[in-house]
């Protein structure tokens, strides 16, 4: 961490019993392929606050990952992402996507999104069906006019929409039994939703 490595030591790709890999707070434009040689140990991988525009689908296929921090980059597009079937907790926040990559209905044991501080105009309908999603961050993006129906996530605790352009709320928030807290602050929202929004749904 913080250095300023511009690119993957070639050696650390020979590491064969290599379970956690930090390389935050460098100046990474890319990532060499042979990252993949890791697959079968690599749990955690931290790669946030680089210069990453885009990602090898190498990295995407590291099936043993259960942590990806990929926050504060340039990333404008990812390869679909369906790969990482051991994911628990992705961090995409602080980069440039306009969508959400391919495959996000693959991550049967996701439960921790964010994509704060992004260009998503939307988000896809089969993100509200994995069933282990508890934590949803969203916030500071371009989403509207509204959500897809979020009934379909039966474990989604925290939501956090605020700063969006959203005009409505799904009903089928009203559904969800594990909700604690969902905020909706600063979109377009009716005065009534605003209200409820503003102190939380």
């Amino acid at each position: 961490d913080h250095n300023e490595l511009s690119a993957l030591p070639a050696a650390v790709c020979q590491l064969p019993r290599l379970a956690h890999l930090s390389l935050f707070h460098n100046k990474l434009k890319a990532i060499d392929p042979a990252i993949l040689a890791l697959g079968p140990t690599l749990t955690r991988l931290g790669l946030q606050h680089n210069k990453l525009a885009l990602l090898p689908p190498a990295l995407l296929a590291l099936g043993s990952l259960t942590d990806l921090s990929l926050t504060h980059n340039r990333l404008g597009l990812l390869p679909p992402i369906g790969g990482l079937a051991s994911l628990t907790t992705l961090g995409l926040s602080h980069n440039q996507l306009a969508a959400l990559p391919a495959g996000l209905e693959q991550l049967r044991r996701l439960t921790s999104l964010s994509v704060a501080h992004n260009k998503l105009t939307s988000l896809p309908r089969a993100l509200f069906s994995l069933p282990q999603l508890t934590l949803l961050c969203a916030s500071h993006n371009l989403l509207g006019p509204r959500l897809p129906p979020v009934a379909a996530a039966p474990s989604l605790a925290h939501i956090d929409a605020r700063h969006n352009r959203l005009e409505t709320l799904p009903r089928s928030l009203l559904a969800l039994p594990r909700l604690a807290t969902a905020r909706f602050d600063d979109n377009l929202l009716p005065p009534p939703l605003a209200a409820a929004a503003a102190g939380g749904v």
